[in-house]
């Protein structure tokens, strides 16, 4: 196996920038105040997450990103979707597989926020709160300055529904683009 910090061609970076277009497939149902059945779809996510590597296996860093997820009542599609808001930081991890395959994990805390959502007479959104999340990802680097990343994410985060609140679980999986400095 070749020494990845003698190969010229791959260098060990100490700043990662990433962009994160992804996508977050169904979240489920909720039961609004006046008993009607509100249920999330498979939405869009963008997003970018950046970390420094203060060693060449351990960093720290965060993410923002901001997700649309098309929005059912009673299983009829309603004009409106529910936006969300986050901001995350916390420990990377990375793990070269070779000189050109690296496996990677986070743990992230942090802020969520919905902007209000008004239906016909019900109000939802309009919430902020705590989230927490992880992630696992494989990148593959091209030359010593881009890389392309491809990972999935698991966040705990406050429901976006009011008053019932609660706690919702959000997969994401993205594609994206590395840059490193």
């Amino acid at each position: 196996m070749r020494d990845c910090r003698t190969d010229l061609s791959i260098r060990v970076t100490n700043l990662v920038f990433r962009a994160l277009p992804g996508t977050q497939p169904d979240t489920g149902s909720y039961a609004l105040e006046d008993g009607r059945e509100a249920s999330l779809s498979t939405g869009g996510t963008a997003g970018v997450e950046g970390a420094w590597f203060i060693t060449r296996h351990i960093g720290i860093g965060g993410r923002a990103t901001i997700s649309n997820m098309p929005l059912s009542v009673d299983k009829i599609l309603q004009d409106e979707s529910l936006d969300m808001i986050s901001g995350y930081v916390g420990p990377f991890f990375s793990y070269p597989l070779t000189c050109r395959w690296l496996v990677g994990g986070k743990l992230l805390a942090g802020y969520v926020h919905y902007p209000s959502c008004r239906l016909s007479d019900i109000r939802i959104g309009d919430k902020n709160g705590f989230g927490f999340g992880t992630g696992l990802s494989v990148t593959f680097l091209a030359n010593h300055k881009f890389g392309m990343k491809f990972s999935t994410d698991y966040d705990l985060v406050t429901s976006g529904f009011v008053p019932r609140g609660g706690i919702r679980h959000v997969l994401t999986l993205c594609g994206g683009a590395s840059i490193m400095f």
